[in-house]
């Protein structure tokens, strides 16, 4: 019987013990988040004020949820290559598309904010077009 083993071989548990510890703390955790909120107690008078979001859950759980659990593999794997240079060329299609991703996400952020400032100065600048007597009054609203 022919054993040949790959190299860095015994290395891939290093890999599949932290993925399942991490899926079972993500199934726990959305257990309980369910629990709370998607089959929560609500009732006509106290509604899921998050019904509307993502299974029920509050705004942006499950998008930062995601966003972690895959940087967690991107760095479990840039590390798993550090140990064993030979299966770079099997994670380097992920981790390209891992940079691509968050090249997009921080791109996208910068142009939300971007555009945000130019409607506070086109509102700024309407407001005293409509009131030439100087006597705008400018409210500073960060949430808006």
């Amino acid at each position: 019987m022919n054993t040949t083993q790959l190299p860095g071989q015994d290395d891939l548990l290093l890999l599949y013990v932290p993925v399942m510890i991490w899926t079972f703390l993500l199934v726990v955790y959305f257990f309980f988040l369910g629990r709370k909120f998607t089959f929560g107690n609500w009732t006509a008078s106290n509604p899921n004020p998050y019904c509307d979001e993502t299974l029920g859950l509050p705004k942006g759980t499950f998008r930062g949820v995601l966003t972690i659990t895959i940087m967690f593999v991107a760095i479990l794997l840039e590390v798993f290559t550090l140990r064993n240079p030979e299966y770079e060329k099997h994670t380097e299609k992920f981790l390209t598309a891992f940079q691509m991703v968050l090249a997009f996400y921080f791109g996208s952020q910068v142009m939300s904010t971007l555009t945000k400032a130019e409607t506070k100065k086109t509102e700024a600048i309407v407001n005293a077009a409509e009131n030439p007597s100087g006597n705008t009054e400018v409210v500073c609203d960060e949430n808006k």
